[in-house]
């Protein structure tokens, strides 16, 4: 895929864009993001089966018959008719590579006016519940057009949004959001896509199952990144005896790298015979705002009430889905705070494209779908979970 520019990288948190640190002239490094440190908190139906049997009756035979002859034997009754569970559609294993995706160029036109008027979903289209109670439920995206990227009047409107909620212009002096696409229409496949982030219980499944090593993160590592929390404040996320953080098994999954992120989905895919894998970031971005190029999931306005992010949040990842005024036209949920989401597609060597804002930001301009920051692809992070898609040709 065509390589991209760099990316300004955001500041990490809220402390690390305080009036305290501009006044300081504190440089933010690059690739991190906030924790909270103030906040210590704290599953198909198959369907029934219907069996009607007609039970045939023999005509008797005229009284004078009867004695001449046997009674006539009884038909057979017909099988009986069962309702069959619906088994998993196959994944068209065609579809293009998550890292082949070509990326968003900034020098591009504007949607047509008739696309953005264009009628979104009357209602979500949920696809069927799948047969494995380990596999997550998905939300079924069409293929075709939708508007991507920012205009400058949303930028602008991002930064006055960070200013009002920081008290100071550390976001648009770092220029967060330089790095987004142009306005423009994009085309994806159909696809399905995880309803919510992958939740600790799901990744718990996955865990038990293969052995893979536990979300965790190692004091050293830790420091490595350079991030303004120390370690202690991860504990909290922490797995224990292969299982995660008590009272935390709805939450979204965090402290996994890419690679983690990429080994649940191999296998998910083991399990169900379909194909998993990370969104790509316009697969991820169309999911999260519908085709009508809305700045938020919900609409054009920014609503604390509707997300998980530091404006009016708990200051730590909660169960997921408890906004459901904040879904996207599809029926998405969590697509904008909550945690950031890894994708598969790359932002420079060694770094891949982060999506949709944290538990820990605020403003919240960093939370729009159009909004995309690089990570190394290694990190493991409270902020960063991910959700996964399969190709899906119909609902």
């Amino acid at each position: 895929m065509a390589a991209q520019k760099s990316l300004p990288a955001p500041a990490e948190s809220r402390a690390e864009i305080s009036a305290d640190a501009v006044a300081r002239g504190a440089s933010v490094a690059n690739d991190t993001m906030a924790l909270a440190s103030k906040h210590e908190l704290a599953e198909r139906l198959s369907p029934a089966e219907v069996a009607p049997q007609k039970t045939a009756r023999a005509r008797q035979s005229a009284p004078q018959e009867r004695e001449a002859k046997r009674a006539a034997p009884q038909p057979a009754p017909p099988p009986a008719v069962m309702a069959m569970k619906t088994a998993p559609r196959p994944l068209d294993m065609e579809a293009a590579s998550a890292a082949s995706s070509p990326a968003p160029t900034a020098a591009v036109q504007d949607a047509p006016a008739r696309l953005a008027r264009a009628p979104l979903p009357a209602s979500p289209k949920a696809e069927a519940p799948a047969q494995d109670s380990a596999l997550p439920a998905t939300i079924h995206i069409p293929a075709g057009p939708f508007i991507a990227g920012s205009d400058t009047a949303e930028r602008e409107a991002a930064y006055q949004l960070d200013e009002a909620a920081y008290g100071h212009t550390t976001t648009r002096d770092q220029q967060w959001y330089a790095g987004e696409a142009a306005r423009h229409t994009a085309t994806t496949g159909a696809y399905a896509i995880t309803t919510t982030p992958i939740t600790q219980r799901q990744y718990a499944a996955f865990i038990a199952d293969t052995g893979h090593p536990p979300p965790e993160v190692d004091p050293a590592t830790w420091a490595a990144y350079g991030l303004i929390h120390p370690w202690q404040t991860t504990r909290r996320f922490a797995w224990a005896n292969g299982q995660p953080p008590a009272g935390r098994d709805d939450h979204p999954v965090v402290l996994v790298s890419r690679a983690d992120a990429d080994a649940y989905a191999a296998w998910l895919s083991q399990r169900s015979g379909q194909h998993w894998r990370l969104p790509t970031e316009l697969e991820w971005e169309k999911a999260a705002r519908g085709t009508d190029g809305r700045p938020y999931p919900w609409g054009n306005t920014f609503d604390p009430t509707r997300l998980n992010s530091h404006d009016a949040g708990p200051g730590d990842t909660t169960p997921v889905g408890q906004h459901p005024t904040g879904a996207s036209p599809w029926g998405l949920l969590d697509p904008a705070g909550q945690v950031y989401e890894w994708t598969a597609t790359p932002a420079s060597p060694g770094r891949a494209i982060v999506k949709g804002g944290a538990w820990d930001d605020k403003g919240c301009g960093v939370c729009r779908p159009a909004a995309r920051h690089g990570r190394p692809v290694g990190m493991k992070h409270v902020l960063i979970g991910f959700r996964l898609v399969r190709d899906s040709a119909t609902p």
